[in-house]
Formats: C-alpha cells, structure tokens, sequence
C-alpha cells in the first residue's frame, strides 16, 4: 500500500506530464497558424510528440494517388531522412498502410513479430524498430495518411495516454497539410489569373478597399505611357483617384496624354463573401480610332443637315410664288430637329465663351420675341447681378427656343413675367406665365431628348420636336440646368447659368 507522500508525488508526476502535454498542444496550435513553411511546421509538431510520448523516432507517411503506396515526408531522429525518401510502403503490406486502410489507431509492442511490418525501412536505414504507435492523418474526413513514434524509451510500450497525445498531434499535421495545400491551390490560380490578364489585349486595373494600386497589366501599363521600371505616373494617379466615381458602369474617359487617347473603361466592384468592399476592377479598352470615326462621321453628317437647313431657310425667305409653303415648312421642321439630334448625339456643344452679361442677352432675346409674338413682357432684374462664361451665341439661341416655347403656351395678348438673381453659384433665369393650354402636360416630355425620339420611332407617320431638349443640351454644356414645373393655371421655366467664376 502506497503512503501518503508516495500517493502525493504520484499526482504531482501526473499533473507535471498534463502540464507539458497542454503546453506542447498550445504550441502545435500556435504553430499551425503562424507559418504556411510546411516542412517547418511538421517537424516541429513531430519533435513535439516524440518528447511527449519519450520515443525515439517519428515519421510522417502520405499516401500516394498515382499509386497504392505510402511515402515518407517528414522523419525525425533514427534514420538519415533522405535514405526514407526513397522508400515506397505498400499499403497492403505494412503497419502504417494497415492505419490508413481502417482509420484507426495501432499500437505494436514487438514490431518484427508481427507479420504487417514492413522491413525495409528498417533495412535501407540500419534502424532498428522495435515499438510502433502510429494514427491516422485527416485532411478534413479524408485520411490521407500516417504519424507514427518508434521505440518508447526504456523499452517500455506505448500506452493510451500516449495514443491520446498522438491522435491530437496528428489532426493538428492535417490541419498544416490542408492549409499548405489551400494555400498552394491559391497561390497556382493566382499565377494563372496573373498570366491570363498579363496576356489580355485590354488593360486591366485592380484596387484595394482604400484605393491603393494592386495590379497594372502590360496592356494597361502602355495606355498609361509607363516604361520599363516606372510604376506609377501623374496621369495613372490621377485615373486612381477618379476611378470610384465611375461608379459599376461603361465610360469614355480621355487622356491628355498620350495627346487624345479615349479609353472605354468598364469598372466592376468586388466584394468579399461576407460583402465588405474589397476593391475595384477596372478594365479598358482602347477606342481612341472608333470614336474619332464615329465623330469623324457625325461631323459630315452634321455638316450636311446644317447646309440642307440652310438651303430650306433660303427657300423660306424667298417661296416661290410668294405664298409659304406647307410642304417646305415641314421639311424645315425636319431638318432642323435633325440638325439638333445630330448635335446633341455628338456630345457638348463647342463653345466660343466670353465674359457677357445675362440680363442684356434676355433683354435682347424677350424684346425681338415680344415684338413678334404680341406678348408683353414684364422684366425684373436683381441688382449686382454677376456676369457669366458663356457662347453668347449658342445661349441667345436656347433663350430662344424657349421663349419659342413659352408663345404656344401663352393665349394672344398675354404677358410672360422674366427674372433674373443670383441663386448659390448661379445666375437664374425664370420665364413664368398664366395658361389653360393642353400643351402644359406634354412640355416637360419634350426636354427629354431620349423620350421624344423613343416616342417618334415607336408611331408611323410620328413628329417629333427637339426644341427645347436641344436648348436643354446647350445648358448642360455650359455646366447649367433648364427645367420647367406647371402648377393650377402657370407655367415656369427656369433656365440656370454658372457665374463666371464658377465656369471659369
């Protein structure tokens, strides 16, 4: 019978050796996940388990897939590890062969009496095994192969807590080995998207969550006039910065240099599984020869529709006869609606600005059409008024078109009330009026250049009027706005231009 103090140090022994045990586990974990050096980790693991388990030699055995075979990977204490490399287990033949064929534990006490041990390792090294202790190794549920101790020291057998040890050692190499793997498989499918998009004709731009650069493809390299060794440029940073604003769509952008450069960019947000931004995807294509050809033609086209309006309003000036002609009128109707969807398809309007004065122009404008209309015209203008930025042609002619508006609204012999005030950075005009007309529901339609035409293509025989869309269009070039609101009998047109500052 044990005393007291004999019982006491036997705990004492026991709780030292589960110590060591939970320390060396902790370690194992630790290592796992501090390093993807797979050979690093394994030994490591296996220099563990042979202390905890006080044998003499580990090894690790993976099975083969081109083959019925057990390799070794990784072998500790014992034997040269290059001379294991060379040997092949059969599966069928051997104690660790035997483990992974029935997903269990083995422990031998007498290896060369038992007729599953495989000789050879012993042989080729001149190492003597004598106990074995070997356990499965999983890759998630699949058993991929073996760990095993050799030769508890002392002679001694290998026993259950020692089993234990093992089991928890080997699903801690499992974990090592599917982490290496994943990240290898990852690290191949990068290489390849790598080569693919190094390969692509178009550019491609990849950013992080905060912008920062991640991959610039060769082709995209050249559109940025970067040369061997340079990694950024101005004209790259300044692309950088823009590119959130383009937003998940297709645009033109153009670059200033190389001089006249258009880039259709396509920008494609990607998200990580658990939808958190993880950067942007740009991909650019070279347009530059298409669209000077698509401008190219719509210049001639343009030109063509410009000389035939022309040709029309000569005819109108001087109809032969000396009676109008309904049928000249409606093709001066054409072609002037044609002359304006060919400018507005062909982008902002060129612009010849110079410093004017707004309340002159409208004056000017309001006085020639109240004149012809037989509509009075009651002028405000706000004091201190800034001048604007502006083609005081092109904008006398959007003025006109919408005091042109403003007649088929107004009854005979009404008036039209015109302001003028600075509004923030802007310098506002308001054409306001009374009216019943049925042409009050259908004005707002017509600034839309994109639902006029829808409209004429889908009805036979339709008309069409682009007047005041294309008045519209020469505001928005100027960095202005025209828009109208109707409300119980009245009208307002209100027609926005930046100051001079701003549009400067």
């Amino acid at each position: 019978m044990q005393s007291p103090a004999t019982r006491k140090s036997a705990r004492s022994r026991r709780a030292a050796r589960l110590r060591e045990r939970m320390a060396a586990l902790m370690d194992a974990v630790t290592l796992v996940n501090s390093t993807l050096e797979l050979d690093v980790v394994l030994e490591r693991i296996m220099s563990l388990a042979m202390r905890l388990t006080q044998a003499e030699a580990s090894s690790i055995l993976l099975t083969n897939a081109s083959s019925d075979e057990l390799t070794f990977h990784t072998q500790l204490g014992g034997a040269d590890p290059g001379q294991l490399r060379q040997v092949r287990v059969p599966m069928d033949r051997s104690l660790a062969g035997w483990v992974v064929k029935n997903d269990r534990p083995l422990r031998i006490d007498d290896a060369a009496a038992d007729e599953r041990f495989f000789r050879e390792a012993d042989r080729t090294t001149h190492f003597q095994t004598r106990s074995v202790l070997a356990v499965p190794v999983k890759e998630r549920d699949r058993v991929i192969g073996t760990v095993q101790v050799l030769n508890k020291s002392g002679g001694a057998a290998f026993d259950e807590e020692d089993e234990d040890i093992l089991v928890a050692m080997a699903g801690h190499v499992g974990t090592a080995i599917h982490n290496s793997r994943t990240y290898q498989e990852l690290l191949d499918e990068k290489r390849a998207l790598e080569a693919i998009v190094g390969s692509l004709a178009d550019g491609i731009v990849v950013t992080g969550p905060d912008g920062e650069l991640r991959q610039l493809n060769e082709a995209a390299r050249r559109m940025f006039g970067l040369v061997e060794g340079q990694e950024r440029s101005v004209l790259l940073e300044v692309f950088l910065a823009g590119l959130p604003g383009l937003g998940a769509t297709t645009s033109d952008v153009v670059l200033l240099k190389p001089r006249g450069r258009v880039l259709s960019v396509r920008v494609t947000p990607f998200n990580s599984a658990r939808g958190s931004s993880q950067g942007l995807v740009a991909a650019l294509r070279d347009v530059t020869e298409t669209r000077v050809g698509q401008r190219r033609r719509d210049e001639v086209f343009a030109a063509g529709l410009h000389s035939l309006l022309h040709g029309v309003e000569e005819l109108q000036a001087k109809p032969p006869g000396g009676a109008p002609d309904a049928r000249l009128e409606r093709l001066h109707r054409d072609a002037r609606n044609l002359t304006w969807f060919s400018d507005i398809e062909m982008g902002p309007v060129r612009l010849l600005r110079r410093l004017s004065v707004m309340a002159e122009m409208v004056a000017k404008a309001t006085g020639a059409w109240s004149s012809a209309a037989g509509i009075a015209v009651d002028l405000e203008v706000a004091r201190d008024l800034p001048q604007v930025y502006v083609d005081t042609k092109q904008l006398s002619e959007a003025l006109e078109l919408t005091l042109a508006a403003c007649a088929r609204l107004l009854p005979a012999g009404g008036r039209l009330r015109v302001g003028l005030a600075p509004e923030g950075k802007s310098v506002v005009t308001r054409l306001e009026g009374e009216s019943d007309s049925v042409e009050l529901a259908s004005i707002a339609s017509l600034l839309e250049e994109r639902q006029q035409v829808d409209q004429f293509l889908s009805i036979a025989g339709g008309q069409i009027d682009l007047s005041l869309a294309y008045a519209r269009h020469i505001l928005d070039s100027h960095g202005g706005t025209l828009d109208f609101e109707r409300s119980a009998g009245t009208f307002r047109f209100r027609f926005a231009v930046p100051s001079w500052r701003e549009a400067s």
